[in-house]
């Protein structure tokens, strides 16, 4: 009867009901005739049992299989539940780990009768270990009941390296790397190699690493002759044994134009590159290049003394060929003096690039040291305006503009001065600078006041790249104003079917300067015209010119021919005709002959004069002179130098016969 009783009032004490059953049953069996009062004591004893029993629940909500051993911390979560009949403050005793090395940030937390919560437990651990992060979740409340949740969490095996720059390097230093087993798996044959452009050499190779251990390699340039510009390796470090564990970096070591790299107190503190072409930094032949450059002397207390600027362009296998360029003024080498603390200077280099200028990809560079100390002293080669700091990438390219492809450079006109009734000669050189071959060139020559207008057919053609010559001659014609003419010279090409189908777009300007011409009431009696008669003239030799002399008068005339001012660099030996008669529109040749000094060099003139009645007239007539070599003023004295020898032997041997006689 008491079991029914229990059983319908408290229900829920499920776990109880079974206990009771059995302790009543026994009762019954032992103490019919108890009381009904002593049944139901032991009935609220058994009620006061089931309410205390199983009062806290742990159960796995999430962990993880596995984990890196480089993680640092991991997450585990837990669902705990409060089965008791009132409110539970629940705390955690478990703060190490059974496996593993680490600890465990517990949380404590309140749960209300039958409440429950996800909790999550975090373990903190540190690198490379191996193996397992096993533990026991155990929670407590107040009233000493407890649950617990073991878990093991697996930490994965890795091979993994890491290569890290130490020590970078220069010109002028080796290099340093670190490697280290960035793993939980000890390495053992540790392989350093390289890739690039240059070999080093490493201080330690094959080597074993335990785990999270590191080891500095001095890496060594073998003096290697590195190339203008930069220079780079991949450096390798791979572990022989455990395949998967590698890793690299990369050097890059920058070749100025310092032979020794950057040294001393000097700054370029401005770079600046203009061209008249189109981009400043893709040039064409016969583009005028201007780089200006701004130095400064930040020693702070020292003069730097004779500073030199110096401009260098590299071609594609490391040649300085800026000595190729064709320079305003001076060359690639420009002096600015002293240099205090402080100051600041600027030169400019002003170059043309030659029309046989090979295209290609070059570096321009500038560097700036003290010639007194010496580069290795002194140097700097470095400025942010350039855009590799060492040098500036540029690109020569062949003309793409069909009517530019044809230029003329190393034009000379002879004389330069002339005046009216004189004889001009014009000779140019003919670049094809266009991307193609051109089968046939006309030149043409003009100019609308002299009246001329003169052609020269190159028929055998000019390749892309290479070059041909042309050349004219002319009278300037009597009447013309004293003034500065300007001839043009222009050019056909694309030949094809016997006609030219492009005219370059632009004729190129050649000045001529006209002097002493007179109103044509007042013309010239002589015409004068020269050609040298040998084909060098060299310091020291014989010159030999023949002069036209031209009647250009309506009368005939005779003429007092001499000539002048020729004394600093020649001795006049002859003219052959100091007075000739001419008829009208009549000429003759006059030779003159120079004894030309050992001391000259260079462009030198002389100035041809005729004279009839009140008639006055000169030409001036250049000529360019080769330095005397010794070998050819050997040649020329021979004679001279065995009579010399022969004396010598001669004077010699009197001396040995007369010792001789002397000792008898």
């Amino acid at each position: 009867m008491f079991s029914y009783l229990i059983l319908f009032f408290f229900p829920r004490f499920s776990k109880a009901k079974h206990l009771y059953i059995i302790v009543i049953t026994e009762l019954q069996q032992k103490m019919k005739t108890k009381s009904i009062i002593f049944g139901l004591i032991a009935l609220f004893g058994l009620f006061l049992m089931a309410s205390f029993a199983s009062a806290l629940t742990v159960e796995t909500v999430s962990v993880p299989a596995n984990v890196s051993h480089n993680a640092g911390t991991v997450d585990v979560s837990f669902n705990l539940t409060n089965n008791g009949a009132s409110p539970s403050t629940v705390g955690f005793t478990t703060s190490t780990l059974t496996s593993g090395t680490g600890s465990i940030v517990e949380p404590n937390i309140t749960l209300a009768a039958g409440a429950s919560s996800i909790l999550n437990a975090t373990i903190t651990f540190g690198s490379f270990q191996t193996g397992n992060l096993a533990g026991t979740i155990n929670a407590v409340d107040q009233s000493s009941n407890s649950a617990s949740l073991a878990y093991s969490i697996a930490i994965l095996s890795s091979t993994t390296l890491s290569l890290t720059n130490a020590q970078s390097m220069t010109v002028v230093q080796n290099g340093t790397v670190n490697v280290t087993n960035t793993g939980n798996v000890a390495l053992t044959n540790i392989n350093l190699s390289s890739t690039g452009d240059f070999t080093p050499s490493f201080s330690a190779n094959n080597f074993a690493l335990a785990a999270g251990v590191s080891r500095l390699v001095n890496v060594t340039k073998n003096n290697t002759d590195f190339e203008f510009g930069d220079n780079t390796i991949t450096i390798t470090s791979k572990d022989l044994t455990q395949t998967t564990a590698t890793a690299s970096l990369s050097y890059t070591v920058t070749d100025g134009f310092c032979s020794d790299g950057e040294v001393g107190e000097l700054e370029i503190n401005e770079v600046e590159i203009n061209t008249d072409g189109d981009d400043d930094d893709i040039w064409r032949p016969l583009d005028e290049v201007t780089v200006k450059v701004k130095v400064e002397n930040t020693d702070g207390s020292d003069e730097i003394g004779d500073v030199v600027v110096e401009l260098g362009l590299f071609d594609s296998d490391d040649n300085n060929v800026a000595d190729d360029l064709t320079f305003n003024t001076g060359d690639e080498e420009i002096s600015i003096g002293d240099l205090n603390d402080g100051d600041e200077e600027s030169v400019t280099f002003v170059f043309k690039v030659p029309a046989d200028f090979d295209a290609g990809d070059y570096k321009l560079s500038v560097k700036a040291y003290g010639d007194d100390d010496g580069e290795d002293e002194i140097c700097t080669d470095e400025s942010d305006d350039l855009d590799n700091d060492a040098y500036e990438e540029v690109e020569i390219e062949s003309e793409d503009d069909e009517g530019k492809f044809i230029a003329f450079d190393n034009i000379l006109v002879n004389p330069k001065e002339v005046t009216c009734g004189d004889t001009v000669s014009l000779s140019t050189s003919v670049f094809n600078i266009g991307d193609e071959d051109q089968d046939q060139v006309k030149v043409s020559l003009s100019n609308t006041n002299l009246k001329l207008d003169q052609e020269v057919e190159i028929k055998q053609g000019i390749e892309k790249g290479e070059k041909d010559f042309a050349s004219f001659s002319f009278i300037v014609p009597q009447g013309l104003t004293d003034g500065t003419y300007q001839l043009a010279l222009s050019s056909e090409y694309d030949y094809s079917n016997g006609e030219y189908r492009e005219i370059s777009d632009d004729s190129t300007k050649v000045s001529l300067k006209l002097i002493g011409c007179v109103p044509s009431n007042k013309t010239k009696a002589a015409a004068i015209s020269a050609s040298l008669d040998t084909d060098s003239v060299r310091a020291g030799k014989d010159l030999e010119m023949t002069i036209t002399i031209t009647n250009t008068d309506s009368l005939s005339r005779t003429f007092v021919i001499d000539a002048k001012n020729f004394e600093s660099w020649a001795n006049l030996d002859n003219i052959s005709d100091k007075l000739i008669t001419l008829k009208s529109g009549e000429s003759k040749e006059v030779k003159f002959k120079f004894k030309v000094l050992n001391s000259a060099e260079g462009e030198e003139s002389f100035t041809v004069e005729t004279v009839s009645g009140d008639k006055v007239d000169s030409r001036q007539v250049a000529v360019n002179i080769e330095k005397s070599s010794i070998f050819s003023s050997l040649t020329d004295n021979y004679l001279l130098w065995i009579i010399g020898i022969v004396n010598a032997v001669l004077i010699i041997t009197i001396v040995v016969i007369a010792i001789r006689a002397a000792r008898r």
